[in-house]
């Protein structure tokens, strides 16, 4: 995309019309970046200090791969146009595409203060909050965008109802919904939306009249089926491993930034630390079940034994690859992989923070039993239920809650002979912590 010319007093701005530029915009658009780096490179021998062509190098660079040339082209570009809110703006975006999402707030605010009635950097912070799970100062931005772009705003509309609902407050996202179907009824995404608010307020009715809607729309959506039977009343006992990998799919390149720097997901951390405090020549076997991101592994280090990563989502084995220190990942539901997996195989086997989303446990830890070795290890956590709630809860929020005293029963069943409890707090949601526990159960 073509940068409108930066203000005059720029370093020789006035040098370079937009048209020029735009040659190279058109490679970069097809993916041919070495015509698009040789237009650059024609261009800065034309010109030196223009900040679009800056902003050009930040975009070769980004598309060839490298994050760091194209933060330093983004800086250069401000630091040539200190004045020039697009080129604010397009530092802020790369922070952010690098997760560095404090800094980029911060240059996306600056931008704004700059010209703070131009909708497209408005539109620029929300993406940034977005991808960093900023949800209140995307909220904060919304408002303003909103009232920039009236009449045509609908897909902003829709944002902040989805936002709200997010930052716990579905009602009054409802209204907002409502006003959006009442002009599209049959918008499939509008309708998810009002559901997931109307779940969230307590209105069931609503709920089940939405989710039965997209069910009829679209009979084999795994989702939509496990969200009505939830609505009505009948929560499923498992969430269908598709609807998982959807879910974890799109958090995947954010998830750590999110979950350990946002809302203070220890558990990896502390779990690690017991497991070399237990075998500090780091002599075992470990199956990381819901390996995620491989938060896991990266508080472990290396281990003189091997390090098995399961999760049912790709992105997030992408994620984990990264780190190096997993022998083998296999993209496959956790309660398959602990099917098919050959008995007294593993010293240790670690599902955190899964059974939230997956559900119940019971065929879970029968087959973790089995592929123990003997004197093998089980560490699980879950979230605990409230009191008067039943021993599994599927909450508004999507996450399953689990009784403490029925997940101890299910272990022993297992054939679990010692099984050692502990409190912790998995996390904090809007901003308050999720109560939850740790067990460390030993196959007899």
């Amino acid at each position: 995309m073509v940068k409108p010319m930066p203000p005059k007093g720029s370093a020789r701005a006035e040098a370079l019309s937009n048209a020029e530029i735009e040659k190279a915009t058109r490679f970069l658009a097809v993916g041919d970046i070495p015509r698009a780096a040789a237009v650059l490179d024609e261009l800065q021998r034309k010109v030196q200090g223009d900040p679009r062509l800056y902003l050009l190098a930040m975009q070769i660079a980004e598309l060839s791969g490298r994050p760091e040339a194209a933060l330093e082209a983004a800086q250069l570009a401000v630091k040539s146009a200190p004045k020039w809110p697009i080129a604010a703006m397009e530092l802020a975006m790369c922070l952010g595409r690098q997760n560095r999402f404090q800094e980029a707030v911060m240059e996306a605010e600056r931008a704004i203060s700059l010209a703070p009635d131009d909708p497209h950097l408005r539109n620029g912070i929300v993406q940034i909050a977005h991808r960093s799970g900023l949800v209140a100062i995307a909220v904060k931005h919304l408002h303003r965008l909103i009232e920039l772009t009236h009449p045509a705003n609908d897909r902003f509309k829709a944002m902040l109802a989805r936002n709200l609902t997010a930052l716990g407050r579905p009602s009054e996202a409802l209204p907002i919904f409502s006003e959006l179907i009442a002009a599209k009824p049959n918008d499939s995404s509008l309708r998810e939306g009002r559901a997931l608010a109307a779940q969230a307020a307590g209105d069931a009715a609503l709920a089940c009249g939405d989710w039965s809607f997209l069910c009829e729309q679209d009979p084999d959506n795994e989702g939509f089926r496990f969200a009505l039977a939830a609505a009505q009343g009948n929560p499923p006992a498992t969430r269908p491993a598709a609807v998982m990998r959807v879910l974890f799919d799109e958090m995947a390149e954010v998830y750590d930034q999110r979950m350990v720097r946002q809302l203070g997901y220890q558990l990896p951390k502390v779990v690690a630390d017991w497991i070399l405090s237990e075998h500090p020549d780091r002599k075992l076997n470990i199956l990381d079940i819901g390996c995620g991101t491989g938060l896991l592994g990266v508080c472990l280090g290396r281990l003189d034994g091997a390090l098995i990563g399961v999760d049912i989502s790709p992105r997030m084995i992408e994620q984990a690859h990264r780190h190096g220190l997993y022998d083998r990942f296999h993209t496959v539901d956790l309660l398959d992989a602990l099917r098919d997996t050959p008995a007294d195989t593993f010293d240790l086997v670690a599902a955190l923070d899964v059974f939230s989303y997956v559900g119940d446990l019971t065929q879970a830890v029968l087959d973790a039993a089995r592929i123990l070795k003997a004197d093998g290890t089980l560490v699980l956590s879950c979230e605990r239920t409230g009191e008067g709630e039943p021993p599994l809860t599927l909450r508004a929020n999507g996450r399953y809650a689990h009784q403490q005293t029925a997940v101890q029963v299910a272990l022993e069943v297992a054939g679990f002979s010692s099984v050692s409890v502990r409190d912790c707090v998995l996390h904090k949601e809007q901003g308050q912590p999720v109560d939850g526990f740790w067990i460390v159960a030993r196959k007899a």
